[in-house]
């Protein structure tokens, strides 16, 4: 037998805790934590001294937790998996999708270093850069493609912070560079969506900002550290303001035609805040943004970038999948119970494969979970990167990158193809060997030994998989 826990009401000011057996006492224990009233450091001088506060007003939010009960063959983790599923189906928490094959390209289009007494935009791919990069993809075969242009502002991608109004960088095209690009990628039918952070600041590119940013409780600016080379903090929009800038931008947006958004910042992160005498709790911030999130679905196609479970009925995909736990020393396996729960409702994006050390066995994991794989990538060569804020950017250039990108295109669609739209009813690992059986009676085995493994009289060779049926 066993239960799952849904938060329906008090998510926002929620925690999950859980401990192993033998951390705290000889049993496993998970529970949901609510936060009321937040404990903080008020400093009591500008330069040292500090005193534990409470929070002067209660978070106002009521708790309830769902408990759904499994047992027999359903009580396991894919039986939780598939509660879920059904759960968010049944209550319209999230819109069903067409399941579409595609590989996501992320482009970088510029950033910023330092020049003498100013910055000088460092451009890293252009609308033209764009496009030949499209075309020699669509040459060698790969038709599915989704493109996202980050860093096509004005000063980059940490320099055109916040995102106030629609203006391209004049490095990168301009406007009518930019116009070009997109009614190209219209008529090859290339969804091409403008990366939007609609969070974040760059305190060094604005003056007279300090009613807009987030303090914390204790009156404090917070600050996003970020411990690079020309721009080291960066500071977070009040809902208010994000929904100001984002309002202005999606007029612009309007004007020249565009239709397709990836959002990020207010997609994955919430906080209370303090602002003109008075405290906001995270439940403020998330009625401002999903009011502001649902007006822009119902004119925009959005992709969203690792968004809370509030906001998926309003996403086109989810991007950032991620794919792995966090490897605590107490964790024994890693589950992937987001993928198991969205596979066949919505298309999902990994975090950058081009990135990863071990690209064999992050390859198995797509095909393990469903989930397609997304690329990062620049024209020129990263190390002109070195010198910005982009400085952990590394093997980015589409040149190295494009066997890699045409290798997983056609690995990757056949398997689609056979599983598009169906979803995942079991899930099993055990000694590095995964099964994964869809409910269109596809079954997929995934190895990730060094050696070649049999199973159901299936043999399938060393970190590789094979696609059957469950009737042989």
């Amino acid at each position: 037998i066993g239960f799952l826990g849904i938060i329906e009401e008090g998510a926002s000011s929620a925690k999950i805790e859980a401990y192993p057996n033998g951390a705290v006492t000889r049993y496993d224990w998970v529970s949901s934590k609510f936060i009321y009233r937040q404990f903080y450091n008020q400093p009591t001088s500008q330069s040292s001294g500090t005193i534990v506060v409470r929070q002067k007003n209660r978070n106002d939010f009521d708790i309830r937790v769902r408990f759904e009960f499994v047992s027999g063959e359903e009580a396991n983790y894919t039986g939780m998996a598939v509660r879920y599923r059904d759960y968010i189906l049944k209550n319209n928490q999230i819109a069903v999708q067409e399941e579409d094959f595609h590989i996501k390209l992320d482009f970088l289009g510029a950033d910023s270093e330092n020049w003498l007494f100013l910055k000088k935009v460092i451009p890293m791919t252009t609308v033209e850069n764009v496009s030949e990069i499209m075309n020699d993809l669509r040459n060698n075969g790969i038709q599915n493609v989704i493109g996202v242009y980050k860093g096509w502002q004005r000063k980059g991608i940490y320099g055109g912070l916040p995102i106030k109004n629609y203006v391209p960088e004049k490095k990168l095209g301009g406007k009518a560079g930019f116009r070009d690009l997109f009614y190209e990628m219209e008529s090859l039918e290339i969804p091409f969506y403008l990366g939007h952070d609609a969070l974040r600041i760059n305190p060094s590119e604005n003056r007279n900002y300090s009613f807009d940013i987030v303090k914390k409780l204790n009156k404090r600016v917070y600050a996003e550290e970020l411990y690079k080379k020309v721009y080291s903090t960066l500071h977070y929009l009040i809902p208010e303001k994000a929904k100001q800038y984002l309002e202005r931008s999606a007029k612009a947006y309007e004007k020249h035609s565009i239709h397709n958004i990836m959002l990020s910042g207010i997609t994955n992160i919430l906080y209370s805040y303090y602002n003109g005498g008075q405290s906001y709790d995270r439940i403020h911030t998330s009625i401002i943004y999903e009011e502001n999130i649902s007006t822009l679905n119902e004119k925009f196609n959005l992709l969203l970038e690792q968004p809370f479970a509030y906001l998926w009925k309003y996403g086109k995909a989810m991007t950032d999948m991620p794919m792995s736990s966090s490897t605590y020393i107490f964790t024994d396996e890693d589950i992937p119970f987001l993928a198991i729960t969205l596979k066949g409702i919505m298309p999902m994006y990994s975090k950058y494969a081009n990135f990863q050390a071990n690209k064999t066995e992050y390859f198995l994991k797509l095909v393990e979970q469903g989930v397609s794989p997304s690329f990062y990538l620049t024209y020129e060569d990263s190390a002109k990167l070195l010198y910005t804020n982009s400085s952990n950017i590394f093997s980015s250039k589409y040149q190295w990158n494009k066997e890699t990108i045409i290798e997983y295109y056609e690995k990757l669609k056949p398997i689609h193809e056979k599983t598009k739209n169906a979803f995942i009813i079991g899930h099993e690992k055990k000694n590095n060997i995964a099964k994964v059986t869809y409910d269109n009676g596809i079954v997929i085995y995934v190895n990730y030994n060094k050696k070649p493994i049999i199973i159901e009289g299936i043999t399938v060779d060393a970190q590789d998989y094979k696609v059957g049926e469950v009737d042989g």
